[in-house]
């Protein structure tokens, strides 16, 4: 199999992900019975870039998502995209291991090999009435995909869906400074089409700068401070949205 590309901070990020998706779980389980008919009652998790589901030092995303969903009573419908064969066929060979005898039939999850942008596009129509309450991860080997999460983002039924973006900030400082790479967009240009009113933002981690982004359109989500999230429009925010999106070079010479 191609090797699985992890790092010294995969461990935080999974971590993070975990304590993140456990409270966001247990606040939509709030909502449910609160305001039946505001949503269509499931729980709606997306994973753009799913992996192999777990390696030999961690649970991937997948697996930690549906260890912390399985306690809830609610229906729930996962869609998992893999873009690498290899890893699709390890992530259902993960899969149907944990589900075996664990996953109940309310919880539906549905795995995909092939482009994530297509995909999504093929699968959920952008037809449906009901509002989908649940979150959109995305995790990518690079630049995270904007595009699409802004696309997602501007759906009517997706509009109560949070995201969560796993974005390593350097290396987009490097495209847009590239003449050979594709983008010349910074990270502010590259959040701005997303249609999310709220975002929170997270101290960053070793030299690639890996930061997590929360968007979200409901004013009251959790600031998770003590994972070292930020309200975006908060002083630190502030600072840390221009080191992430300013090189130091930008930043002497009062670019940003």
């Amino acid at each position: 199999m191609k090797p699985f590309p992890e790092s010294e901070y995969t461990a935080i990020k999974q971590e993070h992900f975990r304590k993140i998706i456990k409270k966001h779980i247990n606040i939509c389980s709030a909502i449910f019975p609160k305001h039946p008919g505001r949503t269509d009652g499931k729980y709606w998790y997306f994973d753009l870039n799913a992996g192999v589901g777990f390696t030999e030092t961690s649970l991937g995303s997948p697996l930690i998502f549906l260890k912390e969903v399985e306690q809830y009573k609610f229906p729930v419908r996962t869609a998992l995209f893999e873009l690498e064969k290899c890893w699709y066929n390890h992530l259902k060979t993960s899969i149907d291991l944990y589900n075996h005898g664990v996953l109940s039939n309310r919880v539906q999850c549905e795995i995909y090999n092939g482009d994530n942008n297509q995909l999504f596009g093929e699968y959920y129509r952008s037809g449906q009435k009901d509002k989908r309450l649940g979150l959109i991860y995305n995790d990518p080997f690079g630049i995270p995909q904007f595009d699409l999460l802004a696309k997602i983002s501007k759906l009517k039924c997706y509009s109560m869906n949070d995201i969560l973006i796993n974005c390593p900030s350097t290396a987009i400082k490097r495209a847009r400074n590239s003449p050979t790479t594709y983008t010349e967009r910074s990270l502010v240009e590259s959040l701005r089409p997303i249609n999310k009113s709220y975002w929170l933002i997270r101290e960053p981690y070793g030299p690639q700068q890996w930061t997590m982004l929360i968007g979200s359109n409901w004013p009251y989500f959790p600031e998770f401070s003590g994972l070292g999230f930020y309200k975006l429009q908060s002083s630190r925010g502030q600072e840390l949205l221009n080191l992430f999106n300013y090189t130091k070079k930008e930043m002497m010479n009062g670019d940003q």
